[in-house]
């Protein structure tokens, strides 16, 4: 055993040789070898964090500078705080407005909370990846057989998540105070951002401890997100009723009561620094209290025989994958939930107002304006839960960098068969949760508007984004089978459709740009009839993407 250690120490793997630290002598302590750790996981994330930087401060400079083309006159940016700045549907989807005759005040209504939903979810993924998972794939016992302390490998992902985080501050920041909105506003905005980032920074850090593997860790840290974002839409859709006390437990919430270019409240930035404070060091207690690879919650034995199902790789994929699409689904329905109670509401933009009123008319009455309100939810629920379905496929090639694929394939399964055991789940996972996203926001709404009928309408509002999905699956299985190094471009793709669709309009680039997008594609329900063209080429691109992945899966060696 000693030899065979020795061995793959001395293996010429140049990441494994930057993350050994040289001994001074005398005793170490918890810490040592931070320093090298640190900057093997900027080595590694040298692509990865950048980029997720670069998308998240690009949605806020790009959302500023088109405010002047898009409100260009003094008269159109006063109509905006009476009627978009106070409606409870859009304070649910954004936040609160505090003052949106600013370009500054406009982007921290439009884009802040989104941003820092997607700091947190950048954070919470790169501190498990480089804590639980490098332990759970047995790379982090060969660094901790060197002179490394104990806590060294989750400080480093701490400082290294949190200097993302103050980098993206930074550019945030100045390319604020480059377009020449106040610095006040500007840095606020930055603070916010980064410090939601640090937060749950902190949460991936304990939710890293109370798991045997990456994957629960993940979804325990993305469920607090959730719940964040959440609260925050309750509590700010209730304007300043009973409920508004919940946008002040949101760590989301936190970075939008700072109220940037809206007359700054520093004190609140105190909140979040706190509490990362308290959860980084309770996170260091916690990793105390465990063993190596081991985990606070135990996981309960299994039964003395294994279930039927298991002995076939679909049923072992659902065996893997349940609990966490249990937690897709009930988070995805509480949200819908929270939107359907309130998407009547955004009626409540046009009364009043003698030329919105005929605009409405034109459009088609007051049922096409709700269309197109749940369809820019439907669009952005379809985006997150694209999340889950990409996190599905992309498991195929984690099994096999993990040589768990060997284990399956020395028996009687052939690659196709276990590759479709993964597939099966990423193409139905979508049609599932969108459909029950469709249903838990159209009861809600059924039941205040007095029209039940209301609830298919929304449920096929959701199912069509379907096919859309099923795009950037295909696309990941198409990676995995052709170019399985490069499989987190998946993560690009989905980012890359993301911010064209929620900046793309903002900066009125053209149509065929725009179309880029697969969920751009998706025919709207505001047309009399729906046209099945763009959803045909959808599914096609989807059947040729996932063909193509699934023979070149075939042919390639594995690992």
């Amino acid at each position: 055993m000693r030899r065979g250690t020795e061995t793959v120490a001395r293996r010429p793997q140049r990441d494994a040789e930057v993350a050994q630290p040289t001994a001074t002598g005398g005793r170490g302590t918890t810490l040592t070898g931070t320093g090298a750790l640190i900057r093997l996981a900027v080595r590694r994330d040298r692509v990865w964090l950048p980029a997720w930087v670069a998308v998240i401060a690009l949605e806020l400079v790009a959302t500023a500078s088109a405010y002047d083309s898009l409100y260009p006159t003094a008269a159109s940016r006063a109509t905006l705080g009476p009627t978009i700045g106070h409606n409870a549907s859009l304070l649910a989807l954004y936040g609160p407005a505090f003052d949106l005759s600013s370009a500054g005040g406009f982007t921290a209504w439009r884009i802040l909370g989104f941003a820092a939903a997607f700091a947190g979810l950048m954070s919470l993924i790169t501190v498990v990846r480089h804590t639980r998972g490098e332990e759970e794939s047995g790379r982090l016992e060969l660094i901790r057989s060197g002179v490394v302390g104990r806590h060294a490998p989750l400080a480093a992902a701490l400082a290294v998540t949190s200097l993302a985080n103050l980098v993206l501050g930074m550019l945030v920041a100045a390319g604020l105070a480059a377009l020449a909105t106040p610095v006040a506003g500007a840095l606020a905005t930055a603070a916010g951002l980064g410090l939601t980032g640090l937060v749950f920074t902190a949460v991936a850090g304990v939710t890293a401890q109370l798991t045997e593997n990456a994957r629960p860790a993940i979804g325990l840290a993305a469920a607090a997100l959730g719940a964040a974002y959440l609260l925050r839409a309750v509590g700010d859709s209730s304007g300043h009723g009973v409920l508004s006390w919940l946008s002040w437990i949101s760590p989301i919430g936190w970075a939008q009561q700072t109220r940037p270019y809206a007359g700054e409240r520093w004190g609140v930035l105190v909140v979040p620094v706190v509490v990362a404070a308290v959860l980084g060091t309770a996170a260091v207690g916690l990793e105390g209290r465990r063993d190596f690879a081991g985990s606070l919650l135990r996981p309960r034995l299994g039964p003395a025989r294994a279930p039927a199902q298991l002995a076939s790789p679909i049923g072992l994929a659902w065996r893997l994958e349940r609990g966490g699409f249990a937690a897709w689904a009930v988070g995805s329905a509480l949200f819908a939930a929270a939107i359907g109670a309130v998407a009547y509401g955004v009626l409540d933009l046009f009364r009043g107002n003698a030329a919105l009123e005929q605009m409405l008319q034109r459009m088609g009455g007051e049922q096409n304006l709700i269309d197109a309100f749940f369809a820019t939810i439907m669009s952005l629920m379809a985006m997150v839960v694209t999340i889950h379905a990409v996190q599905l496929m992309l498991r195929l090639r984690a099994e096999e960098t993990g040589s768990h694929a060997e284990q399956v394939l020395a028996t009687a399964v052939s690659r196709r068969r276990f590759a479709v055991s993964h597939l099966g789940p990423a193409l139905v996972g979508p049609l599932v949760l969108m459909a029950l996203t469709g249903v838990a926001a159209g009861v809600p709404y059924a039941v205040i508007s007095g029209n039940g009928g209301q609830v298919w309408r929304v449920l096929a509002s959701a199912v069509l984004f379907v096919p859309a999905m099923w795009v950037l699956v295909g696309a990941a299985m198409a990676l995995i089978g052709l170019l399985p190094r490069f499989t987190t471009a998946a993560w690009a793709l989905l980012a890359g459709f993301a911010v064209l669709g929620e900046i793309g309009p903002l900066l009125k680039l053209p149509t065929a740009v725009l179309k880029v997008s697969p969920y751009a594609n998706v025919p709207s329900l505001l047309a009399d009839t729906v046209t099945w063209t763009p959803l045909i080429v959808l599914l096609g691109a989807a059947a040729v993407l996932t063909g193509v992945g699934l023979a070149a899966y075939d042919r390639r060696d594995i690992a």
